[in-house]
């Protein structure tokens, strides 16, 4: 198939029945919300934006997310290289709680192996360490699995997933929730670095279907595989920044498809 010809459906990603399933759970998840109304942990957002508040007292919120690295672990796998992708974890969950207003404070890991490879793991374990110290967020826990039944990969006994829960706090008075946009507002673009951890399905498809991540393209200054694991930018410091020193109505992490609210 030509370049030309690629598309996620192609790939594999059928995003018509993705929303379609998104819609179908958050019907099921907004249900729950009830369980808490009167106490601690009352819901203070719909299913849909770019992460969960609850109303802890205070006047403060707390905004949970969970994310993961998608298919760039197997971007990993071929190049056997495994120290960028825990950044990528990291990134995936707090650009998204930055994006209401947040700020990231912990989280926790959910890694799944096929087999308990030390020194992967350990490479893995130390992205998720220089992911925190980039976003000054404590790693206060997780879980590591061993599921040879469940994870295969690219490559034979280095199968493995990676995810993380992240939580931030934000006074109830400043959480954006894009409501306040307005027509004239500026809109300002900030540069990615790379691919970041979205696409890569798409990308491996198109990219790897007759190359190794070993070869090079005259467009890149690198192999394909460098490129492509390239880790995310981490976006919260200037964010934070900005909210103190300017009047922000919204914030985009442009990522991949998401839940709408509007279209439950």
């Amino acid at each position: 198939m030509s370049e030309e010809g690629w598309t996620y459906a192609k790939s594999g990603v059928d995003l018509a029945r993705v929303k379609k399933a998104h819609r179908d759970i958050a019907r099921l998840l907004l249900s729950t919300f009830k369980l808490r109304e009167g106490k601690v942990g009352r819901v203070l957002s719909s299913i849909g934006h770019y992460a969960g508040l609850i109303d802890v007292g205070g006047g403060l919120a707390l905004a949970l997310h969970a994310d993961g690295v998608g298919t760039k672990v197997l971007v990993a796998q071929l190049m056997d290289r495994y120290d960028t992708v825990g950044i990528d974890c990291v990134a995936m969950n707090v650009n998204d709680l930055v994006c209401i207003g947040a700020e990231p404070i912990a989280l926790v890991d959910y890694l799944v192996v096929e087999r308990a490879e030390e020194d992967m793991i350990a490479e893995i374990m130390e992205g998720l360490v220089k992911g925190a110290e980039l976003a000054e967020v404590a790693i206060v826990g997780g879980e590591t699995a061993v599921m040879p039944d469940v994870i295969k990969g690219e490559v034979e006994g280095k199968g493995f997933d990676l995810a993380a829960l992240s939580i931030g706090v934000v006074d109830r008075r400043f959480i954006l929730t894009g409501s306040e946009l307005r027509p004239g507002d500026v809109i300002v673009g900030v540069e990615s670095n790379g691919i970041h951890s979205n696409g890569l399905t798409l990308a491996r498809k198109v990219l790897l279907q007759d190359r190794s991540v070993y070869d090079s393209l005259p467009e890149l200054e690198c192999s394909i595989g460098e490129e492509l694991l390239k880790p995310t930018f981490i976006y919260v410091k200037p964010t934070l920044k900005a909210l103190k020193s300017l009047e922000l109505h919204a914030i985009a992490h442009i990522t991949g498809g998401a839940f709408k609210a509007e279209e439950i």
